[in-house]
């Protein structure tokens, strides 16, 4: 796979700054049984006053922005900004993080994508 400039940026920066999240939900079917819904995302976090990373991230992946104040933060604290993947840029965004360079941050990828092919499969 061929990277580009922005992508092997991309791959340090979220090295640093980004996280795999995996939410589960469970619904309770008309039949009483329990249906399990997994979301697999990619995301990364940053302080307000760094929000114009996300925004290029945004303008060359694609994917949603969110922001919140920090939970449990001073009165003053900065808000904090998070890009994620979507359903339509998932797969694109994955592909690059193969090449993520730190140990952890790479054994948290297999981690990720062991439990989105055995979600898949």
């Amino acid at each position: 796979m061929y990277l580009d400039d922005f992508d092997k940026w991309f791959v340090g920066f979220f090295d640093g700054e980004g996280y795999f999240n995996i939410m589960t939900n469970r619904y309770k079917k008309k039949n009483g049984d329990i249906s399990v819904r997994k979301t697999f995302r990619v995301a990364i976090s940053v302080a307000e006053d760094d929000y114009q990373t996300l925004l290029l991230i945004q303008k060359q992946y694609g994917g949603n922005l969110s922001v919140r104040k920090k939970q449990n933060a001073f009165p003053n604290a900065q808000k904090q900004w998070t890009w994620y993947t979507t359903k339509e840029n998932f797969s694109k965004v994955i592909s690059k993080l193969e090449f993520l360079k730190t140990p952890n941050k790479k054994e948290r990828y297999e981690k990720f994508i062991k439990e989105l092919d055995e979600y898949i499969n």
